[in-house]
């Protein structure tokens, strides 16, 4: 059964339910983000700097903070509210010691964290 673009069924007791398998906004191209993404580093391992690449599907308010692993927090390249798209941010690590380290990006309630090895 389809109501309104949306696949739904009748289950055994009567209820009515309804999946969601994909949302449309009219100012929104095919382009437009889908999803909140962070994505691994380029180069990884690197060597003094790296690229940092995420995605927002929505405005939100975002923090890309990098961490040690002791959990210290070593950096924080982003701390603000940001419209929906792709960023790339470029990580200079030269004043840090080789290791292991992630990044944690936080939009809105949507958390990722990525590991990162930088070798000098």
């Amino acid at each position: 059964v389809f109501n309104g673009g949306n696949p739904s069924a009748v289950t055994e007791d009567g209820l009515f339910t309804c999946v969601v398998v994909g949302i449309s906004d009219q100012g929104r191209n095919e382009f437009s983000p889908k999803s909140f993404t962070l994505f691994q580093n380029v180069p990884n391992p690197f060597n003094a700097t790296t690229i940092i690449r995420y995605r927002l599907p929505e405005k939100a308010k975002v923090t890309l903070w990098i961490y040690n692993l002791r959990g210290q927090r070593v950096s924080s390249l982003v701390n603000n509210v940001q419209n929906p798209g792709d960023y790339r941010i470029q990580w200079d690590a030269r004043d840090l010691p080789s290791g292991v380290y992630f990044a944690r990006l936080q939009a809105n309630q949507f958390i990722s964290i990525r590991k990162i090895l930088l070798i000098k």
